[in-house]
């Protein structure tokens, strides 16, 4: 887990897809707990054999934050840790609105493949126990 600093006054709390599977009851619990003021950003690197195209690398991010003005540092961010060979797809949710009817989870259009997209976002956020989380942390 790295901690890394933005522009703005949060920070941004960067976690792979396996951190925040670990062990612990709720690793993103946990971390929200060492790092309150933060923004965090999970990411994930996967190959998918895509039908008609082959192997395919992809990283996918998705962004956890409570502060609007971070979410170009942690778009910036998501680029940043992208490999040349990879493939970026992004997702941002403001937990903030979470039971708010503006709640959202925002996935960035790419020409990859809307079921594809939709499918590894979907996966970090039930690997990486986001929901439970997010329905947690808005009970605070």
């Amino acid at each position: 887990m790295t901690e890394l600093s933005s522009e703005n006054k949060s920070e941004i709390y960067l976690l792979s897809l396996e951190e925040a599977m670990q062990d612990a009851p709720m690793p993103l619990m946990q971390a929200r707990l060492e790092h309150p003021q933060d923004d965090m950003l999970i990411t994930w690197q996967v190959e998918v054999d895509v039908k008609t195209r082959g192997v395919e690398h992809y990283l996918v991010c998705v962004a956890l934050h409570w502060d609007e003005n971070n979410l170009d540092a942690l778009r910036a961010m998501a680029e940043q840790c992208c490999s040349p060979s990879d493939k970026l797809i992004y997702a941002s949710i403001n937990v903030a609105q979470y039971g708010d009817e503006h709640f959202a989870i925002l996935i960035e259009q790419t020409e990859f493949g809307e079921v594809l997209i939709n499918s590894l976002v979907q996966e970090v956020i039930e690997k990486a126990a986001i929901e439970e989380a997010v329905v947690s942390w808005s009970s605070d």
